[in-house]
């Protein structure tokens, strides 16, 4: 890689993704995760924040970037004797908010940040190392929902991570059949709605999590019944990373994952964690019941 303090990393292949991702990471060089791939907005975070390349796919280079391919896969490739050292406190990447409410915001995001959600978000629904799991999404992984729950929950669990990103229902469906084990499958309302809606029967799912947008009752019981999984519910915010779950068809209410604090600062409710820096405003309007779950009421520039 060249060497450059930011890197755009645009790879299309989940797989290609991680490559990417992991030797800018050992080259100390922080990925860019815009959450739109327009040339106008990735040139103007590339000016802001010193990319000096992108990672791309050879047959989509961006306007205006010098763009850097990965070389094809060699056969020949040892292991490393040594899986290399990640140093906690290493500001890995850095997650835009989408600009639905204004200009898009900066969230750095360190190695150990990273870690703790994944290790969350395993410990909540039960997901062990070696258990032979497979992990299918249909999200981007430049998203901070699909970097977490599609790279860095399979490769600090041990499980098969699946390289493409289906889009319509029939390719949901094969990419299920190319992994092994019951998956589990990371997807949106959207895909969701898709999927329960089309007449194609999905091979049997291990899971279905779903997060990026807020999902029915009504629908997540259709999920249910059809393809015979839980479906569980993660929310989110780029500023925080994912901070509690739900299973839909049984409460409205959100439980903190573990690690995570409510906390109060005037009219505003907050997020701590371990391995946040500062407490992180909430974008909504919540309610706090005593247990410590909570219910969105709606989004505060919304009120």
């Amino acid at each position: 890689l060249p060497e450059c303090p930011t890197v755009l990393n645009l790879l299309s292949s989940r797989y290609e993704f991680l490559v990417g991702f992991f030797a800018a990471v050992l080259r100390r060089e922080v990925t860019l995760l815009p959450q739109s791939h327009a040339s106008d907005t990735l040139r103007h975070i590339a000016k802001d924040y010193g990319a000096g390349y992108c990672l791309t796919n050879p047959e989509q280079p961006i306007d205006g970037l010098p763009c850097v391919g990965l070389p094809p896969r060699s056969p020949t490739a040892q292991w490393l004797e040594k899986v290399p050292s990640i140093p906690l406190s290493q500001v890995v990447a850095i997650a835009f908010t989408s600009g639905s409410t204004g200009t898009p915001s900066p969230n750095r995001k360190t190695w150990r940040a990273l870690i703790a959600v994944a290790q969350a978000t395993a410990s909540r629904f039960g997901v062990k190392g070696g258990d032979s799991r497979s992990v299918v999404a249909t999200v981007p992984h430049q998203h901070m929902f699909g970097l977490e729950a599609s790279v860095m929950l399979p490769i600090q669990q041990g499980l098969v991570m699946h390289a493409g990103r289906p889009l319509f229902p029939e390719d949901v469906r094969t990419a299920l059949e190319d992994v092994p084990g019951k998956a589990i499958l990371v997807t949106t309302p959207f895909h969701l709605r898709a999927c329960v809606s089309a007449t194609v029967h999905l091979p049997p799912l291990g899971m279905i999590l779903s997060a990026t947008a807020p999902l029915s009752r009504d629908l997540a019981r259709q999920a249910e019944l059809k393809f015979l999984a839980p479906v569980k519910e993660i929310f989110g915010f780029a500023e925080a990373g994912s901070i509690a779950s739900r299973r839909t068809v049984e409460t409205d209410d959100w439980l903190p994952l573990d690690g995570i604090v409510l906390g109060q600062e005037g009219p505003d409710w907050t997020i701590r964690a371990s391995y946040l820096p500062d407490p992180v405003r909430f974008p909504d309007r919540v309610s706090i019941h005593d247990d410590e779950t909570f219910r969105v009421l709606g989004r505060a520039e919304d009120q």
